[in-house]
């Protein structure tokens, strides 16, 4: 099994998510995390982060989708430690 996990770097995106893909695919704790953050992208790499560690043991890989952040997917990888 393969997860797959958007990299959502602004609350207006994990709104985009929810009104264009599917109601929910971003949790409102998500949403308002991002958007009360500082630095937002920092956020952003701590969430997925602990979203890979936390699938380690429920899958066999994890497919990025990085919705215009294919510059930064490096700083994600270095985070997770890949």
């Amino acid at each position: 099994m393969i997860a797959e996990v958007a990299i959502v770097r602004s609350a207006e995106m994990g709104h985009f998510l929810n009104r264009h893909i599917k109601p929910g695919t971003v949790p409102g704790h998500i949403i308002e995390r991002i958007e009360k953050s500082p630095d937002r992208e920092k956020t952003s790499i701590e969430m997925v982060t602990r979203l890979v560690e936390g699938l380690k043991d429920l899958c066999q890989g994890v497919h990025f989708i990085p919705m215009g952040a294919e510059d930064r997917i490096s700083e994600y990888l270095d985070a997770i430690k890949v």
